[in-house]
């Protein structure tokens, strides 16, 4: 669980953090699929992807959120981001 020690002091319940678990590991193996250059430096990408999940979560994401709606979301949004860049971005 990987973006459980990112969560720092957010107040989410242990479904809550189930479903932000599942959406970072889906999203983080698309990424990696994909062959963007965002899953180079792993590890900070990876810090990255799961901040941004984090912030989506404690903006209100719509109830019941699905790890797969969100995982959608922040990797679209990530892509989009690199894509305009020109490169990775930070959350």
């Amino acid at each position: 669980m990987f973006i459980v020690p990112l969560l720092g002091n957010a107040a989410f319940d242990p479904e809550t953090v189930e479903t932000l678990s599942a959406a970072f590991d889906d999203a983080w193996q698309q990424i990696k699929q994909s062959g963007s250059t965002f899953a180079r430096s792993a590890y900070e990408r990876a810090r990255i992807l799961a901040k941004c999940i984090i912030k989506m979560a404690q903006g209100g994401e719509p109830r019941p959120a699905t790890a797969e709606r969100i995982r959608s979301r922040a990797c679209g949004a990530k892509l989009q981001a690199m894509n305009a860049a020109g490169g990775p971005t930070s959350a």
